[in-house]
């Protein structure tokens, strides 16, 4: 490379970070999707996130203990868990399962709840993560005075990214611990804030695979993400697929980025 000249993924300030992200919904393929997340460490990847996108798949089920497999097979990955929330669950478990999460996997959580109505279980799993006495009445959960154990690793807590558009960010809070996912298919009106950011990036095998990078640059200018999310098989490709776009994509980007 020339003098002067700077590879667009690198830029002229930090490298950008990338990771990959996968669907954990398909009982036939979770085997082989969790082996490909799995190796995304040892391909450079920076965070392996997963993805429950079944009405009960929030937390409790699949796509925590997803989460806590990656969690026990990688080393120093982010590990990423996209979820709605599951209407059975009290947040107050919630938030034990989540801690419980980010000690296991050394202070390496990411959390991306997702659904219509956040604000109050955002409120409880917060709190409770704080580890101190409080109660709370509210209009879907009242409980009395009482400590909820234990508490995440990471302080104030992990990193809690809220789909944007669909979702308000909490008044009063320290930006460096909350951020936005950004789809860039839905989220055209984006307006840059002092939040963090994750980036989807979609691939699939139609793509001109050359162009991945410029893609990846233009979306870096566009969105100042402080992630980009590779998610291989998004639009319905078979888990073979995914897994070729996967290492494609790590050959094609990754490279530049040691």
């Amino acid at each position: 490379m020339c003098d002067g000249l700077v590879h667009p993924l690198k830029g002229r300030g930090a490298i950008l970070k990338l990771g990959v992200i996968g669907s954990v919904g398909v009982e036939e393929d979770r085997r082989e999707t969790l082996s490909r997340l799995t190796r995304a460490e040892a391909q450079g990847y920076e965070a392996v996130w997963v993805s429950g996108t079944a009405p009960n798949g929030g937390a409790a089920g699949r796509s925590l203990f997803a989460a806590a497999h990656l969690a026990e097979q990688t080393q120093q990955v982010r590990i990423g868990l996209s979820a709605p929330l599951d209407s059975g669950l009290h947040p107050l478990r919630l938030a034990e399962d989540l801690a419980v999460l980010d000690i296991v996997s050394n202070g390496r959580l990411d959390w991306a709840p997702t659904g219509p109505d956040l604000s109050e279980t955002l409120e409880i799993v917060t709190t409770a993560w704080k580890g101190k006495r409080f109660s709370h009445s509210g209009p879907h959960f009242e409980f009395p005075e009482l400590v909820c154990l234990p508490v995440p690793e990471q302080r104030p807590h992990p990193p809690i990214w809220l789909d944007w558009g669909s979702a308000q960010a909490p008044i009063d809070v320290d930006p460096r611990s909350w951020g936005w996912v950004i789809d860039p298919l839905l989220s055209e009106a984006f307006q840059a804030d002092l939040f963090r950011r994750v980036l989807i990036y979609r691939i699939q095998a139609s793509d001109d695979q050359g162009r991945w990078s410029d893609d990846v640059s233009r979306l870096k200018e566009r969105y100042a993400p402080d992630l980009v999310l590779a998610w291989p098989g998004a639009e319905n490709d078979s888990e073979s697929v995914a897994g070729r776009l996967q290492d494609k994509f790590a050959e094609v980007c990754l490279g530049v980025l040691r």
